[in-house]
């Protein structure tokens, strides 16, 4: 399964980091289309609104009316962006809190959300409500998307009343039709679960509570999957093995396997499912 939603890219376009705010900025109050221009190693970045606000009792500087916050191919937008700086007075900022229509675009991945939250000490961003990032048609949605970006990790969490954290990953294929070494779009992967967490380091995914697996006329049921892949950025991911843990199912047309787990090798195509005389 080829070009699997790359971590490490991700965490990319949400490391939208603001290393501190330029003194002498308490004039600015209300100034169209107000500019704040932060110079850092990695580039300057610059933020621009519609207008600008700095309260300085409160330590907060607020762009209200198409904020936008660009450094290098990064950018986000936001409707409203308030910026809380820290209390000590060193004029660098606690956190970054963007509402509505929130979008962050880095090359070829774009995340959205309702509201977006960047926490500088912890190196953390979250997207709430409605939060989904893509790279090409695979997708990650959820009620909330949590990337730690120092530890390359993406987490997402469901809602237990409604929208559940989803995966979905178009795979590619040779051609079975053809003697060349084209590829063709296969159908969607789609993963489903209450949590996911994306650890790019280790090249492996976990899905748990109520995961369900669909693709075409297959489908897997367990309460926790494991997925593993390997490769690099440049050429691309593939998943390795996938591990089910407790109450496994899989069906695929009249055919139904149940067990207490199991294995997935992709490249070798073949499962194995463990489990008692009962359940097996």
């Amino acid at each position: 399964m080829k070009r699997v939603l790359s971590t490490i890219g991700i965490v990319c376009c949400l490391g939208i980091i603001f290393p501190g705010i330029c003194s002498g900025q308490e004039t600015a109050n209300n100034e169209k289309k107000s500019t704040l221009s932060l110079q850092r190693s990695e580039g300057p970045i610059v933020i621009t609104g519609d207008e600008f606000e700095y309260n300085n009792v409160n330590k907060i500087v607020t762009y209200i009316g198409n904020a936008r916050v660009v450094q290098g191919e990064t950018s986000m937008f936001s409707d409203k962006l308030v910026i809380h700086l820290d209390q000590a007075g060193s004029q660098q900022f606690e956190k970054a809190v963007a509402t509505g229509d929130v979008r962050l675009v880095y090359n070829d991945i774009t995340a959205t959300g309702e509201q977006g939250i960047f926490y500088n000490n912890e190196q953390k961003l979250e997207l709430e409500r409605k939060a989904k990032v893509w790279q090409g048609k695979n997708t990650i949605t959820a009620h909330r998307i949590v990337a730690l970006l120092e530890e390359e990790i993406i987490e997402g969490y469901a809602d237990p009343t409604s929208e559940r954290a989803i995966m979905t990953i178009y795979s590619q294929r040779k051609s079975e039709n053809t003697d060349n070494t084209s590829e063709q779009e296969a159908s969607p992967i789609v993963i489903e679960s209450d949590e996911l967490r994306l650890d790019n380091p280790n090249q492996k995914a976990i899905f748990t509570r109520n995961v369900i697996v669909t693709q075409n006329n297959s489908k897997i049921w367990s309460d926790e999957m494991i997925v593993y892949t390997t490769g690099t950025e440049e050429t691309g991911y593939d998943i390795e093995k996938s591990e089910l843990f407790g109450n496994v199912r899989i069906v695929q047309e009249n055919i139904t396997i149940t067990g207490e787990k199991g294995l997935y090798n992709d490249s070798e195509q073949y499962v194995r499912v463990e489990g008692s005389s009962e359940e097996k």
